[in-house]
């Protein structure tokens, strides 16, 4: 086998096995539940997906929303983020903290209530600086 035949396989056998591709889910075969049963969000351009999890709190009245970053299969995403803000209503910004493999929203009252978590998580992925929409229904 020639040199160029060689290298031609291994780029071919990259692009099958999906190298440096954006994660694609099918609605036909959505595949296992998120970990934590939480709802899954996409990042365009990337080979990463977010669970969100919004737990609902008891009295006194507070919640959580954390955010667990994953690749392809549910396995960790490496290296997470250690931090990030989530923007609420265009203008307001709660800090997110480190909670063992997941950003979370710091204890207090309640953000989002009987509403969908909505807003805009900014996090640095791979060294950028990223702004994802979330629209969790």
């Amino acid at each position: 086998m020639t040199a160029g035949l060689r290298v031609s396989g291994f780029l071919w056998l990259g692009l099958v096995l999906g190298c440096g591709r954006e994660i694609a889910f099918s609605t036909a075969d959505p595949g296992d539940p998120p970990p934590h049963g939480g709802k899954l969000v996409i990042i365009p351009g990337q080979s990463c997906l977010i669970e969100v999890v919004k737990k609902e709190g008891t009295d006194p009245i507070t919640a959580e929303v954390s955010f667990y970053f994953y690749n392809e299969g549910y396995t960790p995403f490496e290296p997470a983020p250690r931090s990030g803000v989530l923007v609420i209503d265009g203008q307001r910004e709660v800090s997110l903290q480190v909670d063992g493999d997941a950003l979370v929203t710091p204890p207090g009252p309640v953000l989002f209530g009987d509403q969908d978590v909505d807003g805009v998580l900014k996090i640095e992925l791979d060294g950028e600086a990223r702004q994802i929409p979330l629209g969790i229904r």
